[in-house]
């Protein structure tokens, strides 16, 4: 949990326009923690810092068309 409170606080403090959300694999279940209310401003120092917390393999950036 102290992880996902890093990662989220680090989205968070860096300012943008981007929405994220968290997809969490546990017991072979997949779950989405969406934060629609909170945007971040995606760019490769912010990408490097989220690779150094959770692992390169475990950071994930799609451009999603929005509705």
């Amino acid at each position: 949990m102290r992880r996902l409170k890093r990662v989220h606080g680090l989205l968070r403090s860096t300012p943008g326009n981007d929405h994220f959300c968290f997809m969490i694999f546990e017991n072979g279940h997949r779950h989405f923690l969406d934060f629609p209310n909170d945007t971040t401003g995606v760019n490769q120092a912010l990408i490097g810092q989220l690779a150094d917390l959770v692992g390169a393999e475990n950071v994930q950036v799609e451009t999603i068309k929005l509705q």
